[in-house]
């Protein structure tokens, strides 16, 4: 809901002006950022247990999985990118060299857009952002374990996997 929000409230201040701001000599050295950004592959292993090896349908997990974030990063990125211009005072260079740049686009999307929602949204994003990301890496961490010590995870090994992870 605070990404919708966030969205909701930033299409309609896009300038696409700002988007033209496009600089592809570093695109390659970036890839390999881009591909383990989503951070999936640790969960493969776990997956592939839960999805019984059943190869189509892990294929289809991993796909859908992949582009869903994919393309809520996408829309994420064109909405700060057209609406915090490259250059000024609220720009994305004056935030890369302000002294908290980690805060610095909400900063600029609460000025810009004169909407003091923003941070609340933005604040609940990063929360929510942040612990989903915990999830997954719980759930491969808790195989990883199990598996490693071969323990079961039945009832009685699952308590000590948890305290063990």
């Amino acid at each position: 809901m605070s990404y919708s929000g966030l969205i909701g409230i930033s299409i309609p201040h896009i300038e696409l002006s700002n988007l033209y701001n496009t600089h592809f000599n570093g695109l390659w050295l970036a890839l390999p950022v881009v591909v383990t950004a989503f951070g999936y592959q640790i969960i493969i292993p776990s997956l592939r247990t839960y999805l019984n090896s059943d190869v189509k349908r892990l294929v289809k997990a991993i796909i859908i999985g992949s582009t869903i974030p994919l393309l809520i990063y996408i829309f994420w990125e064109l909405a700060i990118l057209g609406i915090i211009p490259l250059n000024g005072p609220h720009g994305m260079s004056a935030i890369l060299h302000s002294s908290s740049p980690e805060t610095g686009c909400t900063n600029a999307l609460e000025f810009l857009l004169q909407n003091h929602f923003i941070a609340s949204l933005s604040s609940t994003l990063a929360l929510f952002v942040i612990s989903t990301s915990f999830v997954g890496v719980s759930l491969s961490l808790f195989d990883f374990i199990a598996d490693g010590l071969h323990l079961s995870k039945g009832h009685a090994d699952r308590l000590l996997i948890a305290l063990v992870a």
